[in-house]
């Protein structure tokens, strides 16, 4: 079984060619929808309007509370947090990794790239390519290998956030990744 989950996001009410000045995307996602459920009845929909009714912002409370260690947590940080926690729980299964998966980076947003880095020259051939998706992280990796050259592509944006190393020079520089 499936489980969509519709947002509508913008901030015209209604639907195209239904209601005077509606939405084409709501027109469009309804649309989607009701066609997918005629040929599969069973899956479920959650539907969010968050054109019409956005989330709330986060703000400098829902931060305290969203990284406040259990053990001090106080009643005002659950009040603070209940839209996004039903927000989150609302989410199919599969994207209740992401969250952990953004934040592992760890203080310097390295930890994973350190930990492929270290791992990843025992998966390749001799001749074989680590290219790796640095992101927002690319200064800091650059920061922290100073002496390694990374070969780093350009992506058609002009930002050169993916690197590339060779079997080869994962064999030079092995020993400055662990």
């Amino acid at each position: 079984m499936t489980h969509i989950l519709q947002l509508d996001a913008s901030a015209r009410p209604g639907r195209a060619g239904i209601h005077e000045h509606g939405s084409h995307s709501r027109s469009l996602t309804h649309r989607f929808v009701s066609r997918w459920q005629a040929q599969r009845p069973g899956d479920t929909v959650t539907y969010r309007d968050i054109g019409g009714t956005p989330p709330s912002f986060i703000d400098q409370q829902w931060i305290q509370a969203a990284f406040a260690p259990p053990e001090k947590h106080e009643p005002w940080m659950n009040d603070t947090l209940a839209e996004s926690d039903q927000l989150i729980d609302e989410l199919p299964l599969e994207y209740s990794h992401e969250p952990e998966i953004a934040f592992s980076g760890g203080v310097d947003g390295l930890t994973i790239i350190r930990q492929v880095l270290a791992e990843s020259r025992a998966h390749l051939t001799q001749r074989g390519l680590l290219v790796v998706e640095a992101g927002s992280a690319a200064l800091a990796v650059e920061n922290a290998w100073a002496r390694v050259p990374f070969t780093w592509l350009m992506s058609a944006n002009g930002e050169s956030v993916v690197f590339v190393l060779s079997a080869d020079e994962l064999d030079t520089y092995g020993q400055s990744f662990v």
